[in-house]
């Protein structure tokens, strides 16, 4: 691509955090894929639309810095803990600043960055100071955004707070994905077409796919309470394997609101690629007393689990006997009692 030739910007941020892992994980990489192979096969996105992606669980990663379609390749996503919105948008805004070409007095710059956020959770760092750079660059004309969350836990009133432009799913599952890929790619479609007829980059939205929304900007949002989940990491005792146990929160009544809060578990999901280094970790802290339901280890289909001297949680066979951690290497006797246990931050 000649440098003489104006680019159409377009970022995706990407929610890598560890409450999407699973099938909406492999949904995720699965429709990237494809959107990267059709805008590859799309003459007028191979002349003007450059991508960049960014991805985000406990820090936020440049995966893809702002580079022309024809050199761009699948990147390696990573599933980790938290969600570091905050460290997205401030990347977001440094690629800009360092990669989109500017106006000068005998050139025009590249069209304006077309944005595309996709989360299934609430903020677990910083944000709001980067959320309203973003917003004022929203409203100043300098950015497109669109903001996507899916599922009850997607954190509506942060999205809102960073682009007036907010889409909803109500679920998080592989068909949701990929209709939001799908989406994606005929919007850049769009608006690549527009600007090869001397346009000025605006998005010009198809029309929302059945399984999203456009929020109402005078909704309330409603909020749902930050410990609705635990998620285990574990390592199988045999294999050194990785994998997470997810817990839900059990409703409670009037009559045991003084409770400590019950948790069944509702999914194991084997992870080959984690981001240890990075990820956050919940501050709090529950017992094993309360966590209920348990499924077995993916890998060796171990009932239980348990916790060593230093702290590393694995499978067990759910009664007394000598194991030694995957983790750390240390051999001891197990037995059965209750003990707390620390949660990833979702």
């Amino acid at each position: 691509m000649s440098e003489f030739v104006r680019r159409l910007p377009v970022y995706l941020l990407l929610d890598c955090s560890e409450s999407v892992a699973g099938e909406p994980f492999e949904a995720i990489k699965a429709g990237l894929h494809s959107l990267i192979s059709t805008l590859q096969q799309d003459p007028m996105a191979l002349e003007t639309a450059a991508l960049s992606v960014i991805g985000f669980s406990g820090k936020a990663t440049e995966l893809i810095p702002l580079t022309d379609l024809t050199q761009v390749s699948m990147p390696r996503l990573r599933l980790g803990s938290g969600t570091a919105l905050g460290s997205a948008l401030s990347i977001l805004q440094a690629s800009i600043e360092r990669d989109v070409r500017k106006n000068s007095a005998t050139t025009k710059g590249d069209y304006k960055p077309n944005i595309f956020l996709l989360t299934d959770g609430r903020p677990t760092d910083s944000w709001m100071a980067e959320a309203d750079k973003v917003r004022a660059k929203v409203g100043s004309n300098q950015y497109n955004m669109i903001a996507v969350g899916c599922g009850d836990d997607a954190d509506l009133e942060a999205l809102s707070r960073i682009t007036p432009i907010v889409i909803r799913s109500k679920d998080l599952n592989p068909e949701v994905m990929a209709q939001f890929f799908q989406w994606v790619s005929a919007s850049v479609t769009t608006v690549s077409t527009a600007v090869s007829g001397a346009g000025n980059g605006e998005i010009h939205l198809p029309n929302v796919p059945d399984l999203l929304e456009v929020v109402p900007g005078n909704e309330q949002p409603v909020t749902h309470q930050s410990d609705r989940f635990v998620f285990l990491h574990l390592h199988c005792v045999k294999t050194r394997q990785f994998y997470l146990m997810r817990f839900e929160r059990r409703p409670q009544g009037e009559s045991d609101y003084r409770s400590p809060p019950q948790y069944d578990c509702v999914a194991v999901h084997p992870v080959e690629d984690f981001d240890f280094e990075s990820s956050a970790k919940s501050s709090a802290t529950v017992s094993s007393a309360q966590l209920h339901s348990l499924k077995a280890c993916p890998y060796c289909n171990n009932p239980g689990y348990g916790m060593c001297v230093k702290g590393h949680t694995h499978c067990s066979p759910g009664k007394t006997a000598t194991l030694t951690c995957p983790v750390c290497n240390v051999t001891n006797l197990y037995e059965v009692r209750d003990f707390g246990v620390g949660s990833g931050a979702g």
